[in-house]
């Protein structure tokens, strides 16, 4: 106590929510990655970032919709790719 004030090591809730968005910004990157370059590479890291999402940072709904999100674009790139390919020339 210091000055009356009770002071505290532990870190705030807005402390550890910042804290644990890495894995959560890393996967939505590379689900926006997933579109534009390497759609069979990237999709997988993404799906992977959101499980990790879900399992180490808590977060049970951005989780799972990173994983959603991560295959549908995987799916898109790759359709994508196919069709500028074979319209290409």
């Amino acid at each position: 106590m210091i000055n009356g004030v009770v002071k505290s090591d532990a870190p705030t809730e807005r402390q550890e929510q910042r804290k644990g968005s890495a894995l959560a910004f890393l996967g939505w990157t590379f689900v926006v990655l997933s579109l534009l370059w390497l759609p069979v590479v990237t999709s997988p890291i993404a799906v992977i970032l959101g499980f990790l999402t879900k399992k180490v940072e808590g977060r049970d709904i951005q989780g799972p919709v990173i994983m959603i999100a991560a295959i549908a674009c995987g799916v898109l790139g790759v359709l994508g790719g196919l069709y500028a390919g074979a319209h290409r020339g």
